[in-house]
């Protein structure tokens, strides 16, 4: 049986990636993308939710996925206000997976970083072990956690 997938993050570098090989994949019957702007790809297996995020319980009776896919992410030249960059790196996904999960979706990946430490004195090595810790705690029955060092690759902006 196929499954439906959502795509957070689904414009910038790693989300734009994935989002042609899951339309390609047979075992993917449909993919949610929540995205701030239409993207221009078309495929009648693409869904295109446009959100601010900013009433995420607006958003909950569209999380209907069996898998989630968490790609967003921002940098500090980007969104230098600390709790704003939480709210993107941190709060969103974790909205998003306890919502998934309360609705029935079994399995989560996150890009994360490396280094990631709960504990650590910098913010974001801070925020993005804050994440993996949030998200082990929802016991998820398939949890996937990536950590990449550097991020290389045509961005958009």
């Amino acid at each position: 049986m196929a499954s439906k997938a959502i795509i957070l993050g689904a414009s910038g570098l790693i989300g734009s990636n994935l989002l042609p090989f899951l339309l390609k994949n047979d075992g993917i019957e449909s993919v949610t993308v929540f995205v701030r702007k239409e993207l221009q790809n078309k495929n009648d297996k693409l869904k295109q939710e446009i959100t601010d995020f900013k009433d995420l319980e607006i958003l909950k009776s569209k999380i209907d996925a069996d898998i989630i896919f968490c790609c967003l992410g921002s940098t500090k030249s980007k969104t230098p206000d600390l709790a704003k960059y939480r709210r993107i790196d941190h709060d969103i996904p974790l909205f998003f997976a306890q919502e998934g999960l309360n609705r029935g979706t079994f399995q989560y990946h996150v890009v994360s970083a490396l280094g990631a430490n709960s504990n650590s004195s910098n913010f974001y090595t801070r925020m993005k072990g804050e994440i993996e810790k949030d998200l082990k705690n929802l016991n998820y029955p398939s949890l996937y956690i990536y950590q990449p060092s550097f991020l290389e690759g045509d961005r958009k902006e």
